[in-house]
């Protein structure tokens, strides 16, 4: 394993301290052979290739989830009973003002100290259902802010 020295970035999740997150690429020795089957060796393989042919592409995404007021951990095995943020749907109400912009801030803060890039967060089509837009940028960069963002970013927001 060698760290992607271009992936760093500073974090402070753990113990609220500055740290440095690298990602890392795998390697089958100290022969530097990468493992053909390591996603992100394949990704910049690919986009290598890609990049040959004059084109250069950037990834985006919108991630859409649901907020509700009760615990779904603690209501798992009656998920019908839980009760939606909004009771309405989101996407057109430009007016709408809520009482849980403070979550949302925790979101964007959590977006920004990791250094992933996001356009908004906005209501979307189902009752307390929002979406979260991802900037676009690099393939790698992207995936690499997607595991960031899974692994670290809502364990923090949810504490």
């Amino acid at each position: 394993m060698k760290a992607d020295l271009d992936s760093c970035r500073e974090i402070n999740y753990i113990n609220n301290s500055k740290q440095l997150l690298f990602f890392s690429d795998l390697y089958e020795n100290e022969k530097d052979d990468p493992i053909l089957h390591n996603p992100r060796y394949f990704l910049r393989n690919s986009v290598n290739e890609i990049n040959k042919l004059g084109l250069f592409p950037k990834f985006q995404c919108e991630i859409n989830f649901n907020i509700f007021y009760e615990n779904y951990k603690k209501n798992e095995k009656k998920i019908d009973n839980l009760k939606p943020l909004t009771e309405h749907a989101n996407l057109h109400n430009c007016l709408y003002k809520n009482n849980f912009e403070s979550f949302f801030k925790k979101i964007k803060n959590s977006l920004k100290v990791s250094g992933i890039g996001y356009e908004g967060i906005k209501g979307d089509e189902s009752h307390g259902q929002y979406r979260l837009m991802i900037s676009a940028t690099d393939p790698i960069e992207f995936c690499d802010n997607i595991v960031l963002l899974k692994l670290v970013n809502f364990f923090n927001i949810i504490k």
